[in-house]
């Protein structure tokens, strides 16, 4: 089982979110151990998981690491402005992964010690769109389009320098874990390479010159955390027989979609 579902209204009241998401991943893990022919159960966590990216902050982070700071940021007492919403869906996947863990450690070593679990962490997500019309462009593909619509204050807003990881390897992993023997319980790091705000806008050149964009960022932040994505590439090599998906193709590819939407 593959469980992808999560509260992504990003409301700032955390009652209204970290619950739902907690509540989710337990019961399903319920059904799933009730189930002698389920064997694996694989859940889409998140980098927010890990930590808040702050540009031009080294560090690294490891499969032990948790966002702490964003559980303690979003049950801070009230009012619950919308600047607050992001650390509320970041704790929310927090405190989710969490909660599978904790019964893994403790329900499941009774329950169904057999039963294999693990989490994919994605950071960005971009690429193609499966159905631009319908669909829309939600999450980090709509953060994107705002460059690509010339909006490149909004964009900075909502959006800063992070690692990506096309749609398409994260699906790869998510079946990495769920049908390779030898992955078990593990955190997959599914983070391919990081950008900033001129990569982006250089990438949207190449896809298509002779779109009218924005001058590039003076001396844009960077993102500068390390991160254990070694995994996750060999992982990807074995279904997929490649590495990762460049950053330059995944936005020809979210490109695409965009003007097929128009």
């Amino acid at each position: 089982m593959i469980h992808t579902a999560s509260p992504l209204d990003f409301n700032p009241d955390p009652e209204k979110v970290i619950p739902v998401a907690i509540s989710a991943i337990t019961n399903l893990l319920k059904s799933t151990a009730a189930s002698p022919d389920a064997k694996r159960f694989v859940f889409t966590s998140s980098s927010a998981a890990v930590y808040t990216p702050v540009p031009d902050k080294p560090g690294r982070v490891t499969a032990e690491d948790w966002n702490e700071e964003a559980v303690k940021d979003a049950w801070a007492p009230p009012p619950y402005e919308p600047s607050r919403a992001f650390q509320v869906y970041a704790a929310s996947k927090t405190q989710a992964e969490q909660a599978l863990w904790k019964w893994c450690r403790e329900q499941g070593k009774t329950e169904r010690p057999d039963l294999v679990v693990n989490a994919v962490l994605p950071n960005a997500n971009i690429g193609t769109v499966l159905d631009p019309k319908l669909q829309g462009f939600r999450s980090t593909a709509g953060a994107f389009k705002l460059m690509w619509d010339g909006n490149l204050e909004v964009h900075i807003a909502v959006i800063m320098p992070q690692y990506y990881i096309d749609v398409q390897d994260d699906a790869r992993l998510h079946l990495a874990a769920l049908l390779l023997n030898d992955v078990q319980n593990e955190r997959i790091f599914a983070f391919a390479g990081v950008f900033d705000y001129n990569t982006e806008l250089a990438a949207f050149r190449k896809a298509d010159p002779h779109r009218k964009l924005p001058d590039d960022v003076k001396d844009p932040p960077k993102h500068l955390v390390k991160v254990p994505n070694e995994r996750a590439e060999e992982l990807l090599k074995r279904v997929a027989r490649k590495g990762w998906t460049s950053f330059d193709d995944s936005i020809a590819l979210m490109v695409k979609s965009y003007k097929q939407a128009e």
